[in-house]
């Protein structure tokens, strides 16, 4: 697993995932470097980042019946995630997404693919900072009466949550009383940063940062 997460890490740096500036987050916080998912846009670095979770899902046996990815960022990913898991760990799951608005024509609802009543559901996004988005997530799943089991992001950035003391994925996890797993950290990434003296400042503001807002380990 730590092999997955390393890799992973390296994987987002070399992509160009990882950007150095100042960023106000969803939080409100403001962040001397951002996580932009967008970045993977191009038909092998989508491929490449849904094998690392298909991998990191079958490694955790997890065992879902359906991939949900939320609107926007989540749903090529989960389509994308499910198609790995079927082409390279020979394992068939159905994938199922949500609009941002109810429809109320046509096939209406809210919930585009595999209907998500009594089946077990792993949600699958791109990076947990306050853990708000995660909250809607499961709230919508379990009001399609699906099962969620479990949560992945990319990218736990290991902040604290709003009581100041646990970290954001913790609040998370005790609040909605699920399991949530990162493929890899911001811990991961500064070992990736550090390794090139070109990233001395980076990583000097990145780990000042984390010793105002971050959590141990």
């Amino acid at each position: 697993m730590a092999d997955t997460q390393q890799e992973f890490a390296d994987f987002l740096v070399d992509s160009n995932v990882v950007e150095f500036g100042d960023f106000t987050l969803k939080s409100g916080r403001k962040s001397p470097y951002f996580f932009n998912f967008g970045k993977l846009s191009s038909a092998y670095l989508l491929n490449k980042t849904a094998w690392f979770y298909a991998r990191f899902i079958t490694e955790k046996k997890l065992s879902p019946d359906i991939i949900f990815g939320p609107a926007y960022k989540g749903t090529p990913l989960g389509v994308a995630i499910s198609l790995s898991l079927q082409r390279d760990f020979n394992t068939e799951i159905s994938y199922s997404f949500n609009r941002k608005e109810k429809k109320s024509y046509g096939d209406g609802g809210t919930i585009v693919g595999s209907p998500l009543a009594n089946k077990k559901i792993v949600t699958v996004d791109d990076v947990l900072t306050s853990g708000m988005t995660v909250d809607d997530s499961i709230r919508l799943i379990r009001e399609e009466v699906g099962i969620p089991t479990a949560y992945i992001v990319a990218l736990d950035r290991q902040e604290r949550g709003n009581s100041g003391v646990d970290s954001a994925l913790c609040e998370a996890e005790n609040r909605l009383n699920i399991n949530i797993h990162s493929i890899t950290t911001i811990s991961h990434i500064l070992k990736n940063l550090a390794k090139s003296p070109t990233n001395v400042e980076q990583v000097k503001k990145i780990q000042d940062y984390l010793t105002d807002f971050g959590v141990e380990g």
